[in-house]
């Protein structure tokens, strides 16, 4: 058992150089019903820990914040401004560059017409247009100037 509550011997992390990249694979037989990972809910990275962090009151004054501009910027403060973050392992252990279709310019995005990436990546870009509002400059100029 990991000492923070999390369990996963079940399954390890792995790297699938090559292939698919970093994820897990099963350690054991693992059968329908097995429990493979648990988390406790104190470790989970969410908008409910955002809204119980120092942030709490900054976010309390900025309307219209939905709960994902608030884990954005919870992750912004937490990855960036905070250097004694809890999550800072989890962090460094992240890659530091990594391709999307979020990233395609829109010849490659015409490459996936009639694909449902294609739509779902055209949703996520209008979502984060959306998501810069006023807020955000607040948040940026609170914090970085």
């Amino acid at each position: 058992m990991d000492s923070k509550g999390a369990r996963h011997d079940k399954v390890i992390i792995s790297d699938f150089k090559g292939t698919t990249g970093r994820g897990i694979a099963a350690a054991v037989d693992i059968d329908e019903g097995d429990v493979v990972v648990e988390i406790p809910e104190a470790l989970l990275f969410n908008a409910k820990r955002a809204h119980e962090s120092e942030l709490a009151p900054i976010f309390a004054e900025v309307e219209g914040l939905d709960d994902d501009s608030v884990l954005l910027l919870f992750l912004i403060y937490e990855k960036f401004v905070n250097p004694s973050s809890k999550w800072k392992p989890y962090f460094d252990s992240l890659p530091q560059t990594f391709s999307t279709a979020l990233g395609f310019d829109v010849y490659e995005l015409l490459e996936l017409d009639g694909t449902s990436l294609m739509e779902e990546t055209i949703a996520v870009k209008e979502h984060i247009r959306g998501v810069r509002s006023p807020a955000f400059f607040f948040f940026f100029f609170f914090f970085f100037c």
